[in-house]
């Protein structure tokens, strides 16, 4: 897992996770006017940043990464093997 916290201006917090598991496989094509490819698929990597200015709590820190780990994890689940519509 990757993860960076800065502070900047004392009031606004930035944290980065990037993890293996964070990571889905989905089917896709593009389509306009004169121009349409075919049907396939890519593996996706998904990393996220959350931006707050929330003050840090007693124990240090400014949010729980179980939290982000489990709602990526979730929203990676849905996304796997489905088609993504442009």
């Amino acid at each position: 897992m990757t993860t960076t916290s800065t502070i900047n201006n004392g009031t606004n917090f930035e944290v980065y996770v990037a993890k293996e598991t964070f990571k889905f496989h989905a089917a896709h094509f593009v389509a306009f006017k004169g121009f349409r490819e075919r049907l396939h698929g890519h593996n996706y990597r998904v990393g996220v940043r959350v931006l707050g200015s929330r003050g840090i709590s007693h124990d240090g820190y400014l949010i729980d990464f179980g939290d982000i780990k489990d709602a990526v994890k979730r929203i990676c689940k849905n996304l796997n093997e489905h088609f993504l519509c442009p």
